[in-house]
């Protein structure tokens, strides 16, 4: 019988969550702003007859049917058939709208912290670069194929150190014959604009095996093909396979003969070849997230795995490094912590999220040591190898780190890099590195001066050209 809070947009909740916070009667946001800014002045439960201030009935709080939801404001009264409303609980869509209503909607409730990454001196040195400002809560008109739309993000429940309130956004509308199909139309132009401000970065994921959810670690600079120096040939095999299997005729043809519309990589070489980067290229020319999956998380198994794969994201690059850590040529482990089997990773693959156009990279630096069932065609449909710098590598870093460089610069550096200890055998990490002790130096000195590193190099992992560097 204790009184029921208002939300944090006017609607009711109590300190029992969300349900319990839902139990009064929402306020319809089909209103005049200043009528939404005195809020609900609700007297107390315990009288059978309170009402608020919109002239609905507040239930007691022992009543039944108080604990039933019928509109997506908290309340247990049905919307009027007047109204049309979309309730987006949270999601890549709800940030979209959140980023929409700031653009369009002119809202006067922002929230703001420091972006993810920003250092304290960075943000001390700029004037707005490093605050990152996000919808409060509230209500605001904007419009929208000439019909007046109103945006409410509200929070539910008692404020809470750790996840704070549970708040949604609600799109509200006339009743007309187009008003669902306006609202997704809304929705969806949200959705686009919200990813076209993200075109020059590449999303990166794990799968968090104790939430059973892609947790996203980071969002990087997006790397161009041009800018991963391989062999020509290399490059062009890899990028026209992708670009032919996600063309419209290629779907189309998958799906004529009902077959699952996937492709499998196979990058295979020593490490520090750059395998890592370009996975990394590919997935930012295709404007695709990353989706890191550990197979030695002690805490992975088969069932999560299935289920990290059937829930990737749409639009992902889903990427298994370094298999021949994890399994040897006979199907036996190498990595103790992992507790995937090998067939529940063959059923994973087999089965990978509903295959709606997935591109699946493995890398190894062993080819040899993988089991032949891992990587036969539908599961690896392609298999490039990235091995020891060639000469035609050698020139191209040269030419990225120094503007002007002549042919015979090109022919002086490879030959000095050749002579130099380990110069037969030039991973790309390595020229990296070298170019890194000569960020400073004049061409010369970098032609002359070899610093390759070699007595540093450790045979693990993808060195300085994995896809965070």
């Amino acid at each position: 019988g204790r009184k029921p809070r208002t939300n944090n947009a006017g609607s009711l909740s109590t300190s029992s969550g969300r349900r319990n916070a839902r139990n009064g009667v929402g306020r319809s946001p089909m209103c005049k702003r200043d009528e939404v800014t005195d809020g609900l002045l609700v007297q107390d439960a315990k009288e059978p007859n309170a009402v608020s201030s919109d002239g609905h009935r507040v239930q007691d709080a022992k009543d039944v049917s108080s604990g039933r939801l019928l509109n997506p404001f908290g309340g247990n009264q049905p919307c009027p058939p007047s109204e049309t409303h979309f309730e987006v609980p949270g999601g890549s869509l709800s940030a979209a709208i959140d980023a929409y209503t700031i653009a369009h909607a002119s809202p006067n409730s922002l929230t703001a912290s420091k972006k993810h990454g920003a250092s304290d001196d960075d943000a001390a040195n700029s004037e707005a670069g490093d605050v990152s400002v996000k919808l409060g809560f509230g209500q605001w008109c904007t419009e929208w194929e000439s019909r007046t739309v109103t945006i409410m993000r509200q929070g539910f429940g008692e404020p809470h150190f750790c996840g704070g309130f549970y708040n949604t956004i609600v799109l509200s509308t006339s009743t007309t014959d187009d008003a669902i199909k306006s609202l997704q139309r809304l929705c969806a132009e949200a959705l686009r604009q919200h990813e076209a401000s993200k075109k020059a970065r590449v999303n990166v994921y794990s799968w968090n095996v104790k939430s059973s959810y892609w947790n996203k670690e980071a969002s990087i600079k997006k790397r161009s093909k041009e800018s991963v120096i391989m062999p020509d040939a290399t490059l062009s095999r890899l990028h026209s396979d992708v670009a032919g299997f996600l063309s419209p005729e290629t779907k189309a043809w998958y799906d004529e003969y009902d077959l699952p519309y996937k492709r499998g990589y196979l990058l295979y070489g020593p490490p520090g070849c750059g395998k890592s980067s370009l996975i990394r290229s590919v997935a930012s020319e295709y404007d695709r997230s990353i989706c890191h999956v550990s197979l030695a998380d002690p805490e992975l198994k088969d069932d999560g795995l299935r289920h990290a794969l059937q829930d990737v994201p749409k639009m992902s690059v889903i990427c298994f490094e370094d298999l021949d850590a994890i399994w040897g040529r006979d199907r036996e482990k190498t990595e103790r912590n992992c507790l995937v089997t090998f067939s529940g990773l063959l059923n994973a693959l087999d089965g990978v999220g509903g295959a709606n156009g997935a591109l699946i990279f493995m890398t190894t630096n062993h080819r040899d040591r993988l089991d032949k069932a891992l990587i036969r065609p539908g599961r690896v449909d392609m298999q490039i190898q990235l091995d020891y710098a060639v000469d035609e590598q050698l020139a191209g870093a040269l030419r990225r780190f120094f503007k002007e460089v002549s042919g015979e610069d090109a022919g002086n550096f490879i030959a000095n890099v050749r002579a130099a200890e380990g110069g037969r055998r030039v991973t790309m990490a390595m020229l990296q590195e070298h170019f890194v002790q000569h960020r400073t130096s004049k061409l010369e000195e970098a032609i002359r001066d070899i610093r390759l590193g070699v007595s540093d190099q450790v045979d693990a992992g993808d060195g300085g050209c994995g896809m965070w560097s």
